[in-house]
């Protein structure tokens, strides 16, 4: 079972009974494996591991792929493949994968994506959610006070039901989630 938490703004916690994996987290004290886009640095302790460079890893028991921007160097989305659950994070408004990259993701379970409420930037996010075609989204905020209704707006915009915001996301296994239709999971700051 994974259990995910937001943490405000782009920070994701997932936590296992094997692992406490943190997407450009608040603190790190107590995580094994720290997943950093670039927008701050983390003092890494003796039995944790850091990602924060493009590439491939393999690292306490989950295999994460950093995607690069067009100039190949910087980290724009990461896929985080743990417990057989394929995950996609994106913060970028301006990222978009390419077919190539789309194509070696295959299936992915579980979406983080950025919100807005400017129109434009909510159709590019669109198309992303239309091209990765994940089974459930959950929503990264921009800031720490986004609101609900901008989550509304974005489930609107996606052509899904936003239902109240829920503590954490929990999942004993990939077969409970759902098969034919996505699902918009909002989560409240922890």
């Amino acid at each position: 079972m994974i259990e995910i938490f937001w943490e405000g703004n782009s920070a994701i916690r997932i936590e296992s009974k094997d692992l406490k994996l943190g997407i450009n987290p608040k603190k790190s004290d107590d995580l094994n494996l720290i997943l950093s886009t670039g927008k701050k640095s983390y003092k890494i302790g003796e039995n944790q591991f850091l990602i924060d460079t493009p590439g491939e890893y393999e690292a306490k028991s989950a295999v994460v792929y950093a995607m690069v921007d067009e100039e190949g160097h910087k980290t724009k989305a990461m896929q985080i493949i743990f417990n057989e659950i394929s995950m996609f994070y994106c913060d970028n408004l301006d990222f978009m994968p390419v077919d190539d990259q789309l194509d070696d993701m295959g299936t992915i379970d579980i979406a983080f994506i950025p919100m807005s409420v400017d129109k434009e930037k909510e159709k590019h996010i669109q198309k992303l959610a239309e091209a990765i075609e994940p089974r459930v989204i959950i929503p990264l905020a921009a800031d720490d006070d986004t609101s609900a209704e901008a989550c509304s707006m974005l489930a609107k915009t996606l052509g899904l039901k936003c239902e109240p915001a829920i503590k954490s996301y929990k999942i004993k296994n990939r077969s409970i989630l759902p098969d034919e239709e996505q699902l918009f999971v909002s989560l409240e700051k922890k």
